[in-house]
């Protein structure tokens, strides 16, 4: 079986820079490829807990850590997930996305970007030690719509949300073994789901 690490990706670092602080963990002591998956639990958009129990051990599971919901980077990133959901979803494969925003910042994401798959508030950051993703204090961001242009309140001031941590942003795939079989540390945001999809169906075809 072909296993996947990934270590570089200029557009990544330059995106990163974007939500520069102080990095909390030790990303020597991460889950590595070929670890058994941590199990974790959620509270997703719509409020309801996410279970990894009930997707690992049926379908192989792509999960995706990122900064912030309404970042520009973050926001290409998902929506390029939600394009290609059709082709993860006939490849029997789901995908998740955590981050440290709160249920109603990821429900907001999920409604204005049409995002047609699960996103975890992993609001103090539990999930991430878990995987050994590192995290740093959190922040605001300001709310905009699909085209990219800031929602203002009555009094013309731009909404934002707020999040306690902030994750550094990794992507993992998880087999229905219940092994990390794929693991990114420098994510690019524009090429990350093309090139998870290209791994699964490489992994498929063998």
């Amino acid at each position: 079986m072909w296993y996947a690490t990934k270590w570089f990706s200029v557009t990544g670092l330059l995106c990163g820079f974007v939500l520069m602080g102080n990095t909390y963990g030790d990303e020597s002591a991460s889950v590595q490829v070929g670890d058994a998956a941590p199990e974790f639990q959620c509270v997703d958009d719509r409020g309801q807990n996410w279970n990894s129990k009930d997707i690992v051990g049926e379908k192989m599971l792509v999960v995706f850590f990122y900064s912030s919901d309404f970042s520009f980077c973050c926001t290409r990133q998902a929506v390029r997930y939600r394009d290609r959901m059709r082709d993860f979803r006939n490849l029997g494969v789901e995908v998740v996305g955590i981050s440290g925003d709160a249920v109603e910042a990821h429900r907001l994401f999920r409604s204005i970007h049409k995002l047609n798959f699960p996103l975890l508030a992993d609001g103090d950051g539990d999930v991430a030690r878990k995987f050994g993703v590192p995290l740093r204090a959190g922040g605001k961001a300001m709310i905009a719509d699909e085209s990219g242009q800031s929602i203002v309140d009555d009094e013309g001031r731009a909404v934002k949300v707020s999040r306690a941590v902030t994750a550094a942003r990794w992507t993992f795939v998880i087999s229905p073994e219940g092994r990390v079989i794929y693991r990114d540390t420098e994510v690019s945001p524009v090429k990350d789901c093309q090139e998870v999809l290209e791994f699964v169906r490489k992994l498929r075809a063998q």
